[in-house]
């Protein structure tokens, strides 16, 4: 038992618990959603938003850049997490946006003023 709270078996941990455990407001389960958008946050804010590249972009040979030609920065980049949350939250609608736009750019990256690349 950690913090009041009985550890599940191995068998009873999957994706189904982890919803219930949100329902039901555990505190173990709360702070590890917590942790991963945290921690993914994080992990974008830094190398999208710093380093213009995340490790997949970097596997698929794509940058992202600001309208200035540069890596999109720190600010920036806090703006485009935002707006990955708001591209996301009507059913990824806001990736869909990218398909039918001129430029091919997501909302989050409209919002944010960014262009996705491919390196040369």
């Amino acid at each position: 038992m950690l913090l009041h709270v009985p550890m599940p078996s191995l068998r009873e941990v999957g994706p189904d618990l982890l919803v219930a455990g949100i329902l039901d407001r555990n505190p173990m389960a709360v702070g590890a959603v917590g942790l991963f958008l945290g921690m993914a946050g994080l992990y974008e804010l830094y190398f999208a938003g710093i380093s213009g590249q995340t490790l997949a972009c970097r596997l698929m040979g794509i940058r992202l850049i600001s309208y200035r030609g540069t890596p999109p920065g720190p600010a920036r980049g806090l703006v485009r997490l935002v707006a990955l949350a708001v591209s996301l939250l009507p059913a990824g609608l806001g990736w869909l946006w990218a398909l039918f736009d001129r430029e091919h750019r997501a909302l989050h990256d409209h919002l944010a003023g960014t262009y996705v690349i491919l390196e040369e």
